[in-house]
């Protein structure tokens, strides 16, 4: 609906208007509440109003002043999405087709062709009343980050970017694009944020991640001009920098500089990109191995310490670990650091092959330098702690497992550590991604709802098909990549929610069972849907020679595996080697932008706490875990003086003994999960997980012995991702946001997630 007065808003004075307008958002509120509710919000709003104020900063104020109150009573925060809502109304059209055309200047020619063709068949697709599923702060996000817009003027409603993004991955197939829509519109899964950016526009690179090769110093600018590229349309980039010479090594008589000045560059880089483009901050991770001659200056990249000349702000970083230097670390033996130049054959090596070359260049003499592997190791571990990075993968975990080790030596992941695919030089590696909302899938009487999950995840690997033959890429080596290998990944989020809806603590060997059979299940539909689906994909190119090929699937190369019992592997691997039109199924990425919209728990990952303040793009916002709202109110037990023990308590309840134990073990928040507990129920879930996981620990005040612990548990559970990132908690939390007086206060130290924070959005799915 456009607004009445073509856009212009008349002046509010009068308090009645303002009055009328909050008795309206409040309708449908027990009426006990009702006008006390209401009351207290036109308090609040009117001592913010100085002067007269447009009526559209109105629904703007009685939003904002309602939300915090949600803290008191999650009613509130059904107020404040309602009133955001009417206003993002006020603002759109009354029908998708309408909205489209009105957006036609972003959008491409084949996209409007395709809504001028079915405009009557796509409006009556629209559930409207699906917006109601939308939080005050999925409201804020989508606004901000994911509806069309141009400037100021937005062309969305939440539920026209669900039918988008159907419509461009689908096209004139009005069956799938209903499907995914329904899917998309009641939560069942998500796509990865740049899906939903870019969805229909003249640039619609609907894929999320990239891996750049290996290249060496001299190849770095054709790097820069790829990245920039990608950047430009939301994709997560991961590169390989291990093969860039050392300072001071000379090759064709000239001296080399080193990595750090090539680090500086793309640092820089990443300020140019941002200016105006993107939707997302850029993001690059950067990979080197642990024998590179300036291992030691990579991992102190991101330290406060010493010259500025030789730290960068925006970079990732990544270290790609070998078994032979975890093995020196635990046996305290030292460490040669090489040169690539001297030693080109090692980025492509792994497991025997790597120890035998790496073994016999020492005795070669050809080391730049001899260190006490447990030296480096304290390093790492020092900047883990300082900053939270760099990332650990152990690579021959990851080619060892992988289904594309026939194409070659996979050398590095991407931004974040869930995707590990080979490139090479004529190849930029490239995933689609997309997480299924575990929390859907958990009936009213708490049992898991299996055969739902089966057939969802059908429809996701069938749009991920889609997708990757509708996208547009940044250039010919990323599309040749996407179509020559196919790869998807398939994860999940709101695992925390779908546990505690069951009753299961997170640590428990329950959820760790829980844990296995799901990604049993994802993984097996993914594979077996990607068996059927060849009759309209075909067989991936680089199938043969394939793990795959041969029938080995990937739990074959670990021990210990969970099994349900539910399917029939020993079918599956007759089916498979007649072939499968995706080289890569599943990897569990982190979900930090779709969570925002769904209101689920991220990726795989314990609550962030009970309660807490989320930043995002679009601001700050307080969040009240809602199912422990619901427990407490159950057990007559929640009131505002609970609330605020809670807060007093730094959003935990494990200190609070009027609370019956079995619940607080229930809900415990991200510091009160053993780390070790964490990396179990990732290696519960790493045999039916093709790629990785992104795996971050939290640890209160960790020490080195600590991280180091977990990350040798990590190494010998097989794990591929070692850690993500290592969150630290921060001993005070300032709130600078107006809550209801006094009580932001009380929530500073209670907890703080920053979406924006070093987490990436491409992944986001």
């Amino acid at each position: 609906m456009v607004p009445k007065d073509g856009g212009k808003s008349s002046n509010v004075k009068n308090h009645p208007a303002i009055q009328r307008r909050i008795l309206s958002a409040f309708k449908g509120i027990p009426s006990e509440k009702e006008e006390s509710a209401a009351q207290r919000v036109l308090e609040a709003v009117l001592n913010k109003i100085e002067s007269p104020i447009e009526s559209r900063t109105v629904e703007t104020l009685i939003a904002e002043t309602a939300n915090p109150q949600s803290l008191t009573d999650p009613a509130y925060g059904v107020i404040a999405a309602r009133v955001e809502l009417s206003r993002l109304y006020k603002e759109t059209e009354s029908t998708f087709s309408a909205a489209m055309e009105n957006a036609s200047a972003i959008l491409s020619k084949d996209f409007m062709d395709l809504v001028q063709r079915h405009a009557c068949e796509l409006d009556d697709i629209i559930d409207i009343d699906r917006d109601a599923y939308f939080s005050f702060l999925a409201l804020r996000s989508l606004r901000r980050t994911y509806l069309l817009r141009t400037g100021s003027r937005i062309f969305e409603r939440p539920q026209y970017l669900f039918l988008r993004v159907a419509l461009d991955i689908h096209g004139s197939d009005i069956d799938a694009v209903y499907d995914t829509y329904n899917l998309l519109s009641r939560f069942r899964f998500m796509f990865a944020s740049p899906t939903y950016f870019n969805a229909g526009t003249r640039k619609n690179q609907l894929s999320s991640c990239y891996l750049l090769p290996a290249r060496r110093e001299d190849d770095i600018f054709a790097t820069l001009s790829t990245t920039a590229d990608i950047s430009r349309g939301g994709g997560g980039i991961g590169m390989g920098i291990q093969s860039i010479p050392a300072k001071g090594s000379v090759t064709n008589g000239i001296e080399r500089r080193g990595i750090v000045p090539v680090l500086k560059m793309f640092d820089t880089a990443v300020d140019v990109i941002d200016q105006g483009v993107n939707k997302r901050p850029s993001a690059i991770a950067a990979y080197i191995e642990p024998w590179h001659a300036e291992i030691f200056n990579f991992v102190r990249m991101r330290r406060s310490k010493g010259a500025d000349s030789d730290r960068t702000t925006r970079l990732f970083y990544g270290l790609w670990v070998n078994d032979l230097f975890m093995q020196r670390v635990e046996n305290d033996r030292e460490w040669t650091l090489f040169c690539p130049n001297d030693v080109p054959l090692l980025v492509d090596l792994y497991q025997e092959d790597f120890n035998r070359a790496y073994e016999r260049y020492e005795v070669e003499n050809l080391g730049r330098g001899t260190v006490r592997a447990r030296e480096l190791w304290s390093e790492i571990i020092t900047s883990l702690i300082e900053t939270g990075g760099p990332y650990v993968l152990f690579k021959d975990a990851v080619n060892g497992k992988s289904n594309q080790s026939h194409n070659g030596t996979i050398t590095h992941a991407n931004l974040c550590t869930e995707i590990v695919q080979y490139s090479n030089l004529a190849e930029t590696a490239v995933c689609s991604l997309a997480s299924v909302v575990l929390p859907t899938f958990v009936r009213s009487d708490g049992v898991f709802d299996y055969t739902a999950l089966e057939e969802v995840v059908r429809h996701i690997a069938f749009s991920l098909n889609r997708l990757i033959q509708r996208s547009s890429y940044p250039d010919g080596s990323t599309e040749y990549s996407a179509k020559r290998h196919r790869a998807i990944g398939i994860g999940v989020q709101g695992l925390a929610d779908a546990l505690l809806m069951m009753g299961l603590p997170f640590d428990s060997d329950e959820a760790m069972e829980f844990n296995a059979y799901v990604a049993e299940c994802i993984y097996f539909a993914a594979l077996d849907e990607s068996c059927e689906l060849v009759r309209l994909f075909g067989v991936y190119p680089e199938f043969k020679g394939s793990q795959t090929s041969n029938g080995i699937l990937q739990f074959d190369y670990w021990d210990g595996v969970m099994f349900s019992g539910r399917y029939d592997w020993g079918k599956l691997r007759r089916k498979i080697i007649k072939g499968v039109c995706n080289s890569l199924v599943t990897a569990y990425m982190p979900t930090a932008g779709t969570t925002t919209i769904t209101g689920c728990s991220e990726s795989t990952e314990p609550f962030a706490g009970m309660i807490y303040t989320r930043s995002v793009l679009s601001g700050q916002f307080p969040v009240i875990n809602r199912h422990l709202v619901r427990k407490l109110q159950k057990e007559d037990l929640w009131s505002e003086i609970m609330r605020d023990t809670i807060i007093a308590n730094g959003g935990s309840i494990q200190d609070i003994e009027s609370i019956p134990a079995e619940i607080r073990r229930l809900f415990k928040t991200v510091w009160e999960v053993d780390p070790r507990d964490v990396v179990r129920a990732a290696a519960a879930r790493g045999p039916f997980i093709c790629q990785s996981q992104s795996m971050s620990l939290y640890f209160e005040a960790p020490s080195v012995s600590q991280v180091s612990s977990v990350l040798f548990q990590s190494w010998k559970a097989g794990l591929k991702t070692g850690i993500y990132y290592l969150r630290t908690r921060p001993a005070s939390n300032p709130l600078p946001i107006t809550l209801p007086v006094g009580l932001w206060g009380k929530v500073t130290g209670a907890g703080e997630m920053h979406e924006d924070a070093p987490v990436c959005a491409a992944c986001s799915g």
